[in-house]
Parts: C-alpha cells; sequence; structure tokens
C-alpha cells in the first residue's frame, strides 16, 4: 500500500563556502551545526567539462519547521495608502 504525500518546497540553499576536499568541508559543516537554527549539509559538486573543477560546497538554510514558527508569530501590517480622488 502506498501514500502519496506532496512534497513541499523549503527555504533556498545558500553556499558558504567550497572547498577541496570533503574533510574541510565536513569540519566546517560541523562547526556550522552548532547553531540549532541552521539545517547544513555538504553536496559534491562534480563540475562540467571542460571546466573540472569539483569541490564540495557546505550548504545552509533556516530550518523550516522555525521559519513556519516565526512567521505566525510576525504578521506584518500592510502600509498601502489609498490614493484619494
Amino acid at each position: 500500500m502506498e501514500t502519496n504525500t506532496e512534497h513541499k518546497e523549503g527555504p533556498p540553499w545558500e553556499i558558504v563556502r567550497r572547498f577541496s576536499s570533503f574533510e574541510e568541508a565536513d569540519q566546517k559543516r560541523n562547526e556550522l551545526l552548532e547553531e540549532t537554527s541552521l539545517q547544513v549539509k555538504v553536496n559534491f559538486m562534480p563540475g562540467c567539462w571542460p571546466h573540472s573543477d569539483k569541490y564540495y560546497a557546505v550548504k545552509v538554510r533556516t530550518d523550516p519547521a522555525l521559519r513556519k514558527l516565526i512567521n505566525t508569530k510576525k504578521k506584518k501590517k500592510s502600509k498601502k495608502k489609498k490614493r484619494k480622488k
């Protein structure tokens, strides 16, 4: 029995830094993981021919669950003014 769940996109990932080895990238990832509000991952970027620069990118984003909690607390009032005719 399969259950189809709809995939929801979270906030975009941002590249913090690029490294030539996984060990360096993993060390940076562990430093960034100390912050509880961030999700961190190491992503291998193979490069494209003829530019064969291969590197490991450390990417971060805010935790989607935390972002949803913050968005429910803060609701902005619109500052739109009506024009008089």
